[in-house]
């Protein structure tokens, strides 16, 4: 039954880092199995309600693992005390921001707070990203405990773009370098479309990273230059608002 199951959330996986869908045949491939045993997996799904299909036989995720994804978030306190802050800091300096938090080896995007007509407009959103592959999972991983930045780093690490840090040298350079200027930058590591992004975590009362802010879609190197302290210092009062204090964090260790 374990197996049967681990199978399921694997398809649910892969099926939900697919938007245009998977036909039985590619999610056989993906998981490495006979195409008999995807078409099943996936027939059970379907029988379940938890995957719809297209008159093209590609599969899609039902429209409710939105509502479960939205019933999730809304237990993460770091979001409604990063929220206020988050939509002051976008109105002040007229640039868009996501918050994003970590689950095992994925950053994982659920917030945007953009511009409309000026004003910042809140949206939900979902995209995965392989932590050490944007500057939110860079900052969070930067931050986190040595035994969680090695089990990331001891992975197969995968080259999305010439500019991915894809070894374990390069990436303990990264984030010993983020450590050091308290930001992390985006350098086109998962999708080199000269989009700008620096992002900040946010750090608990123990000092442990619980989420990081994220300017993103700065117009050229100088403005993100200019807005590096402004999101530190949103950083850094996010974090005090979650318990975090750097006096006690650095007498303690």
């Amino acid at each position: 039954m374990s197996n049967i199951l681990t199978k399921a959330v694997e398809a649910i996986d892969l099926l939900s880092q697919n938007p245009r869908g998977i036909s039985v045949t590619e999610l056989a491939g993906l998981m490495g199995t006979s195409k008999s045993t995807a078409s099943r997996l996936l027939g059970s799904l379907l029988d379940a309600g938890l995957v719809e299909r297209d008159d093209a036989q590609r599969h899609f995720l039902d429209v409710r693992f939105w509502s479960w994804g939205a019933q999730s978030v809304r237990r993460l306190t770091v979001l409604d005390v990063t929220r206020p802050h988050v939509t002051a800091a976008v109105r002040k300096h007229q640039v868009p921001a996501y918050v994003t938090v970590a689950r095992e080896n994925k950053a994982v995007y659920l917030e945007n707070m953009a511009l409309l007509a000026g004003e910042p407009f809140l949206s939900l959103v979902s995209y995965v990203v392989p932590i050490y592959a944007c500057a939110p999972g860079k900052a969070i991983l930067a931050y986190s405990k040595p035994e969680y930045i090695t089990n990331v780093l001891n992975q197969p690490l995968e080259r999305f773009t010439p500019n991915t840090l894809a070894t374990k040298d390069e990436l303990f350079e990264e984030l010993g370098r983020i450590r050091n200027q308290g930001y992390a930058v985006n350098n086109g590591e998962y999708a080199d479309n000269g989009k700008i992004a620096i992002a900040v975590p946010v750090l608990d009362q123990t000092g442990c990273p619980i989420a990081a802010i994220c300017f993103h879609n700065l117009r050229n190197e100088q403005h993100a230059e200019d807005l590096i302290q402004p999101l530190i210092d949103l950083g850094h009062t996010v974090s005090m608002s979650m318990g975090y204090s750097p006096a006690v964090h650095h007498a303690v260790g």
